[in-house]
């Protein structure tokens, strides 16, 4: 298989390109202990503790920022008709809230870098 660039993708070759794999939640702790001197039992009760956090944070209204890395939002989206793509049929969506997640400006740098 081809590693391609963005801009050689065409409607034939669209599933050759390679997708980077997301790491696991072990992976992830494993990184950061190789990274810092804390232990994996402690990095998973951070990241237990910073996703509960955040999602009640979140759900309650509030943005959350992680210093140089993201900032994580909620945005209203007001009720709209929404066209279902299997059947063409209009149906009436409520209100709800749409997650935003934006990338710092040092992650930005520090990744193209």
């Amino acid at each position: 298989m081809n590693n391609l660039l963005p801009n050689q993708l065409t409607t034939q070759n669209m599933g050759q390109r390679r997708m980077a794999k997301a790491l696991s939640k072990a992976e992830l702790v494993e990184a950061i202990a190789a990274e810092s001197s804390v232990n994996k039992a402690e990095i998973e009760k951070v990241l237990s503790g910073f996703t509960t956090a955040t999602t009640k944070l979140l759900a309650a209204g509030n943005a959350v920022s992680l210093p140089g890395l993201a900032k994580f939002e909620t945005r209203d989206r007001p009720a709209r008709q929404v066209r279902v793509p299997g059947s063409g049929k209009v149906i009436d969506k409520p209100a709800d809230k749409a997650l935003k997640i934006s990338a710092l400006s040092a992650l930005k740098d520090a990744v193209n870098t």
